[in-house]
């Protein structure tokens, strides 16, 4: 039995192929061929006319009056033989072009009857996924986990409240923290702790990537704010998403700062926000035992395996 149903998925597999190849053979031949046809068919008519005059006046040339007087029936019956021979050529086209014409109309009333099945399959697909799935709610934490929330919580921002004021009082009210991306970096780091998003991978790497393009984009005098703030957080979310580094708050960062609410100089101060935000997560959030941050260092263990390769290491 197995090996008979192996055999008929191996079957299935096989003709689906030329299956496919022989689908979409039907639908481009007859555009090919119509188009053959008409370029023939117009290639015919355009240059019958010269062909058929230059023919004539060979003849006319060939031969003299007295030949022409005496040739003159066959002439005729040339003429009337060729313009028979020409109407019944015409009619095979004219006939041909017809049953092409329709050939062609009905594939386009197929390939339109799909696209609309298709277009009417997906919108129901789409309807349905706008219900929602059968996902459960995630459960609450206990109230233990929320007190090692809470007290990390605190005192990050208490920290990063404190060194906010220390660098306006250094920089004369110039250079200050930008509180909303670090609330967000915060939240992931002590809700969703073994969350990808939350690692300090993510969080740093992300945020250099978003401050690179803020920067960038600042290098093209032509583009308005509104252009800076659609493009910075479209480009740092593509961006982080093909490397594997997705950061939530890199993108509120990137519209803070494509929007002419910070200057380029924020930048250092804000990265020096995230990296004292991560040391204190890493300090707190460890404290727990149930909790682990981060849940690898690929940096760490990228050095220890170069120094375990190396013949010291050994």
């Amino acid at each position: 039995l197995i090996q008979f149903a192996s055999q008929l998925i191996g079957a299935s597999v096989a003709v689906h192929e030329p299956l496919r190849e022989a689908e979409l053979m039907k639908s481009v031949r007859p555009v090919q061929n119509w188009r053959r046809l008409r370029t023939k068919i117009m290639a015919f008519i355009r240059f019958q006319r010269p062909l058929m005059k230059k023919r004539r006046r060979d003849r006319s040339n060939s031969f003299s009056p007295q030949m022409r007087r005496s040739n003159s029936f066959h002439l005729g019956l040339r003429k009337v033989r060729s313009f028979v021979a020409g109407g019944m050529r015409r009619e095979m086209s004219f006939r041909m072009m017809c049953e092409v014409t329709t050939r062609v109309k009905k594939d386009i009333a197929t390939s339109v009857n799909d696209a609309q099945y298709a277009l009417k399959a997906r919108g129901m697909k789409w309807w349905r996924k706008i219900h929602g799935g059968n996902a459960g709610i995630p459960p609450p934490f206990n109230l233990i986990q929320c007190v090692w929330t809470f007290i990390g919580s605190m005192t990050t921002h208490a920290i990063l409240s404190w060194m906010n004021e220390a660098i306006a009082a250094r920089s004369a009210g110039e250079l200050t923290l930008i509180f909303a991306p670090l609330g967000a970096l915060t939240t992931l780091q002590y809700n969703l702790t073994a969350a990808p998003p939350s690692q300090p991978r993510n969080a740093l790497f992300s945020q250099i990537i978003s401050m690179f393009t803020v920067y960038s984009l600042y290098q093209f005098p032509s583009l308005d704010s509104w252009h800076r703030t659609a493009l910075a957080p479209a480009i740092v979310e593509t961006v982080t998403a093909k490397l594997g580094i997705i950061h939530p708050p890199s993108g509120a960062s990137a519209i803070a700062f494509a929007a002419d609410l910070y200057g380029i100089e924020h930048m250092g101060v804000f990265l020096l926000g995230v990296c004292v935000a991560i040391t204190t997560a890493i300090i707190i959030n460890n404290l727990s035992d149930k909790r682990q941050y981060p849940t690898n260092w690929p940096i760490l263990r990228a050095i220890n395996a170069m120094y375990n390769s190396s013949p010291n290491g050994k």
